[in-house]
């Protein structure tokens, strides 16, 4: 991840940086075909990319000749390429993305930097990436041949912004043409209240005629029941032949997802609502139909005064990489593949880790795709650590760089008390 300087903004910029701002990621599927040169197809290329853009934001810009800027522009994507006749399959990643400059002509919006790829012998870091938004739509991905081998062609790597990265775009550019410059408003802090209690709901995606509805025992889309300072996590089934997500808003403000849930897996997404209200959840690939609400009833507040946190504890999990090839590769601890680990805020946590098979690996923990913590590459053979201490409560994910399908997992941070 990286930070962009001297970036100027014009209407449709402002509308994009505010759009991705504030947990509103951007996102899509990756969905192209990599031609060789007769033309003819020699790759199809399968994923999904997501981008934000954090830092100082567009609301102190005065217009397209305004005030330069500096923003933050976080950009991963993850993808499979195979062969048309089905051989070959292999993954790819892009991340710690640097952005260096920003432009707009027309309704294309362009961000050139640079960004590590993964290929079979490694990370390679520094490669020349360029980003391109059309029409809000179509989402571009250029990665230079250079440093890579052309790997990836001479061409881009193609996707396509969700239905719901579309939808905030244009709210954003319809308000970003109306206003006015407005000061930031720093939101009032809300003390979390003081609680213990956990919650589980289940729920299901399943097929209603020709469209998908979110079902559990209450029914179709049905209302969720949650406490404002309660835990709850939310159990996702998908018996059906697509991929879906779960998003919690409050606002048009996205809170929490489940990332993707592919055919035939289950997923689960973990939620503290801070204050009582109403807030809305859908399925970013069928909003239409695969959406409802939830309903946040206050907590009762106890009158003696919290601790403070304890954080000089340390803990140490161990994890091995167990598998023979790309398909099996799983992480393993105490008996368990792919585990959710379990970890304190403030705590620090080592995680050794064994790598006795014939494939290089390494593992990432990020949140909300910020890469906070990585092990490096672990060579065949060899061992390595990684050692993080969580600042806050919630769920972090992890996973290996290079089988990011297979090597995958949860980290659920509770309170330290």
């Amino acid at each position: 991840m990286g930070t962009a300087t001297a970036i100027p903004f014009g209407v449709g910029q402002q509308a994009l940086a505010q759009s991705s701002s504030q947990n509103n990621a951007l996102r899509g599927p990756i969905a192209s075909v990599q031609l060789d040169e007769n033309g003819e197809p020699s790759w199809i290329q399968s994923g999904i990319w997501v981008m934000r853009m954090l830092g100082s934001s567009a609301g102190n810009q005065t217009g397209s000749t305004g005030n330069q800027t500096g923003e933050t522009v976080q950009f991963i994507a993850r993808f499979a390429m195979v062969m048309p006749d089905g051989s070959a399959m292999h993954m790819h990643s892009i991340y710690g993305f640097e952005a260096s400059d920003m432009t707009q002509e027309g309704n294309s919006t362009t961000i050139e930097g640079t960004a590590t790829v993964t290929l079979r012998d490694g990370p390679v870091p520094d490669v020349p990436v360029r980003l391109e938004i059309s029409n809000d739509t179509v989402m571009a991905i250029f990665i230079s041949p250079d440093e890579v081998d052309a790997h990836f062609g001479d061409g881009p790597v193609y996707g396509l912004l969700s239905p719901f990265s579309r939808s905030i775009i244009q709210e954003e550019l319809e308000g970003a043409e109306d206003e006015e410059e407005t000061p930031p408003v720093t939101p009032p802090v809300t003390p979390p209240p003081t609680t213990n209690q956990t919650n589980t709901i289940e729920l299901s995606a399943e097929e209603d005629g020709e469209d998908y509805v979110w079902s559990s025992d209450e029914g179709t889309n049905p209302t969720l029941e949650m406490v404002a300072g309660n835990e709850t996590t939310i159990e996702i089934d998908n018996p059906t032949d697509e991929v879906h997500n779960l998003i919690i808003e409050s606002d048009g403000e996205e809170l929490e997802q489940s990332g993707d849930i592919e055919a035939g897996d289950s997923g689960e997404l973990t939620i503290t609502p801070e204050d009582e209200g109403t807030l809305d959840y859908h399925c970013e690939y069928h909003p239409d139909t695969m959406n409802g609400t939830i309903e946040v009833s206050a907590s009762e507040e106890e009158d003696e005064e919290t601790p403070s946190p304890t954080t000089n504890q340390t803990s140490t999990v161990e994890m091995t990489v167990e598998g023979d090839d790309e398909a099996s590769f799983r992480w393993m601890a105490d008996d368990e593949l792919n585990p959710t680990l379990e970890m304190v805020a403030g705590n620090q946590t080592t995680i050794e880790i064994e790598n006795p098979t014939e494939e290089v690996h390494n593992l990432v923990i990020e949140s909300d795709g910020d890469e906070l913590e990585q092990s490096g590459n672990i060579e065949a053979g060899e061992d390595g650590e990684l050692t993080i201490t969580p600042e806050e409560e919630g769920e972090l994910d992890y996973y290996c760089i290079f089988h990011p399908e297979t090597m995958v997992g949860t980290i659920e941070v509770s309170s330290s008390t």
